[in-house]
């Protein structure tokens, strides 16, 4: 077989079009997020795909993945329930992001570049201007993810983040300061290519978020040890 000819064929699905099922999805996946549809709110198959002007096909598979996803609850012959949040959810989601961003810090210093790092330091100083905290803290953490050069784990940390993400914006009593000393240090790590202080401190950050929430649910019943 032509090397050639495979490389055309796998360059043109990378930049296919997405399907009409996967638009549909993202639409909805980020409806979720910023909270347009709340828990408790009942989405209705027949009344998206009329709002879309669409088949109800594609729109059951999309709702599907996002029931797979943990963001909808189906309600048999009803429709699909958004799910609520909790504390807990946050403090679970910690465990995993500091497992997952821990590593990827780990794996990212000494091969970081240095326009990563720059775009890293812009972000820290824009968040301590009073930018959009959260939407900064997702970019610099996808930043040190993709720097880790491992694909999975990149997909698997920014699919932890949107759910962090969207508990976060639902609930202020969970919202706060995400770009801190700790980032300012996870940064250093990473330019000087410590590994260890790059974990350590990554780590740390999440913990801090984590005892955030702890402290605004004295009811979560998590203790604040780390992870």
């Amino acid at each position: 077989m032509n090397r050639n000819a495979s490389k055309t064929v796998n360059n043109g699905s990378r930049n296919a079009k997405p399907s009409l099922r996967d638009q549909i999805h993202q639409q909805l996946h980020e409806r979720l997020l910023s909270g347009f549809y709340s828990p408790g709110d009942v989405l209705v198959e027949k009344a998206i795909a009329e709002e879309f002007g669409i088949s109800k096909s594609p729109v059951r598979e999309a709702l599907q993945r996002l029931v797979d996803s943990g963001y909808l609850h189906v309600l048999p012959r009803t429709g699909y329930l958004v799910t609520s949040v909790s504390a807990t959810d946050v403090i679970e989601l910690a465990h995993v992001r500091a497992l997952l961003e821990g590593e990827a810090a780990w794996q990212a210093a000494g091969r970081i570049s240095a326009e990563d790092i720059a775009a890293l330091r812009t972000l820290a100083t824009e968040a301590e201007s009073g930018g959009d905290a959260m939407g900064i803290n997702r970019q610099f953490h996808l930043i040190i993810a993709h720097a880790a050069g491992n694909q999975l784990a990149e997909s698997m940390i920014a699919s932890v983040l949107d759910r962090a993400e969207r508990i976060l914006r639902l609930d202020p009593r969970m919202s706060g300061s995400y770009i801190g000393p700790d980032h300012w240090k996870v940064i250093e790590s990473l330019e000087a290519g410590n590994r260890e202080g790059a974990r350590s401190w990554m780590r740390q950050h999440i913990v801090d978020i984590r005892m955030q929430v702890e402290l605004s649910f004295p009811d979560s019943g998590h203790p604040a040890e780390n992870p």
